[in-house]
């Protein structure tokens, strides 16, 4: 699994996941004390393998990356999602 910054709700997710399920996390991070190591640091404490990653290495990561969450700021009226910054850049290589 891949996600990226920090969300409540993606992280109680993968921590209920995480009780049933044995997977690995990939976390795309850019900032030193970024919000995504806040989830990175609380998959790893709940025993899940994690490796956090610049975003500029998503594109060669998504081979091995069955599933992406993120979380969202924010639904439109549209249905369009208002996600964090470079949430879009997440989506484009798994689309391709």
């Amino acid at each position: 699994m891949l996600s990226h910054g920090w969300c409540p709700l993606v992280c109680a997710l993968l921590l209920d996941a995480a009780s049933t399920c044995h997977f690995s996390l990939v976390v795309a991070e850019g900032t030193p004390n970024g919000p995504g190591l806040r989830l990175a640091e609380r998959m790893a404490a709940a025993g899940v393998p994690v490796r956090v990653i610049e975003p500029s290495a998503v594109a060669r990561t998504m081979a091995s990356v069955a599933l992406v969450l993120i979380g969202a700021h924010a639904v439109r009226r549209d249905g369009g999602v208002v996600g964090e910054i470079g949430s879009f850049g997440l989506r484009m290589p798994r689309s391709q």
